[in-house]
């Protein structure tokens, strides 16, 4: 299944919404390596953008705001049994 993800400004961040289920990305606990969960609540993240030399196109990272807690999607083998997000 495709998961379509739309994101908007809300404050001085941005929420990531699920198209599909109209739910937005939160995590439980503001901690290394809580679990993200989708919510009904918006919820602003920070967007951050890095410079990559190996690309030409802009990458940004996902912050929680005012924190060292960045998102990370644990998913560089797609068949791996365990797909998890993570704020690390």
């Amino acid at each position: 299944d495709i998961v379509q993800w739309e994101i908007e400004p809300l404050g001085h961040g941005y929420t990531i919404r699920n198209v599909g289920t109209d739910t937005y990305l939160s995590v439980v606990e503001i901690e290394n390596t809580a679990p993200i969960f989708a919510t009904h609540f918006p919820v602003a993240w920070y967007f951050r953008r890095v410079n990559v030399q190996e690309e030409v196109d802009p990458c940004y990272e996902i912050c929680w705001p005012h924190t060292p807690y960045k998102f990370e999607l644990a998913l560089a083998d797609p068949e791996a049994e365990e797909r998890r997000r993570r704020v690390r």
